[in-house]
């Protein structure tokens, strides 16, 4: 459901790096993060955590995050 909203995000904001991951084939990764649910969004801003969401998101509401 959220990969369509991502991609609106990457046309509308081109600069942003959008990343996904699968947490089912990088344990680690997700272990790292803390993510323990899912869908987890987190925003870094210069490699710090800046903003982190839980669940569905509108384009409007990640406009604001970013």
């Amino acid at each position: 459901m959220l990969a369509p909203v991502l991609a609106e995000l990457s046309v509308r904001e081109p600069d942003l790096k959008i990343v996904k991951i699968n947490v089912d084939e990088d344990r680690d990764l997700a272990v790292r993060f803390d993510i323990k649910s899912i869908p987890t969004l987190i925003v870094f801003d210069g490699g710090e955590e800046k903003y982190r969401s839980l669940g569905y998101k509108t384009i409007e509401d990640l406009m604001q995050m970013v």
